[in-house]
């Protein structure tokens, strides 16, 4: 396969990523919202005090709870199949090597999605390098990628604090709140009540993502000043190598960047990367 053909093949294949990660990030919000319901639910337990009303609010729990475990299988599964592909155009496009014939044929059985709708979404220059294929290509294109990601890991890191002292504040007041009108065994709802609302802010969804964003930025930082140091060696591409596992191993630790957060930031992120280039 010449070295046109293998460069069409690999856009391609950037259509299926791109078509596997939206499909992830939309499950990856409706988990999100799901997970609030249900706290909603278990709160709606302890102030009605119709015993039908509450067998219901636990039965409809109960059914957000199935759904989100199916929708998160749903989502691990999309996720996967991103970064495998994420990483297979990565190296081929930045080496120049062809696929077997095996890999792309299961790649593309693999995926969950339209295809007509991924070839909508190939994008020819998903990455910015012009260099022929060779191992500073792919350092450059490996730059490029850490570059982006850091930004937007930082922005969704940011949010997403937020959004735990936003839901911490609010649960203090609430129970504030709610405090003032209970005293001796009323009192236990009202703390129940918090421990319900609590359990939610340090699940994944927002103590533990907000940590997750927050480490693999810091990583990816790491690795741009990293790939800087290996432009005046010759043989990178053991180092390289290495880098490459540390940057995949950061990206798939952390959940997917937010909804909306690399639309709202696109323009900007391309004059930054412009820049930094120009340096």
């Amino acid at each position: 396969m010449t070295f046109a053909e293998t460069e069409t093949d690999i856009d391609a294949l950037i259509g299926l990523q791109r078509g596997a990660y939206e499909d992830a990030s939309k499950l990856q919000k409706w988990s999100f919202w799901l997970n609030l319901s249900i706290a909603g639910a278990g709160i709606v337990t302890v102030f009605v005090g119709d015993s039908h009303i509450a067998l219901g609010a636990t039965l409809i729990a109960f059914l957000l709870f199935l759904l989100t475990v199916f929708l998160s299988w749903r989502h691990r599964g999309l996720r996967g199949f991103a970064e495998r592909v994420r990483k297979a155009t990565l190296l081929s496009k930045g080496l120049g090597h062809s696929l077997s014939n095996k890999e792309r044929r299961s790649i593309r059985a693999a995926y969950p999605g339209d295809e007509e709708r991924a070839k909508a979404l190939v994008d020819r220059n998903y990455y910015a390098s012009k260099a022929n294929p060779s191992p500073r290509r792919l350092a450059e294109m490996l730059e490029e990628s850490a570059f982006w990601s850091e930004y937007l890991l930082r922005r969704c890191s940011v949010i997403t604090w937020l959004r735990f002292v936003g839901f911490v504040a609010a649960t203090i007041v609430i129970f504030a709140g709610v405090a003032g009108y209970y005293s001796g065994g009323g009192m236990a709802d009202a703390v129940r009540v918090l421990l319900a609302v609590l359990s939610v802010l340090i699940s994944r969804e927002f103590f533990g993502a907000a940590m997750a964003y927050t480490v693999a930025a810091s990583t990816a930082s790491s690795i741009v000043e990293r790939l800087q140091s290996l432009q005046s060696d010759d043989d990178i591409l053991p180092d390289l190598m290495l880098i490459l596992g540390d940057y995949n191993s950061a990206v798939e630790s952390a959940p997917l960047f937010l909804p909306g957060v690399y639309e709202k930031h696109e323009k900007k992120l391309n004059a930054l990367w412009d820049q930094y280039q120009r340096k």
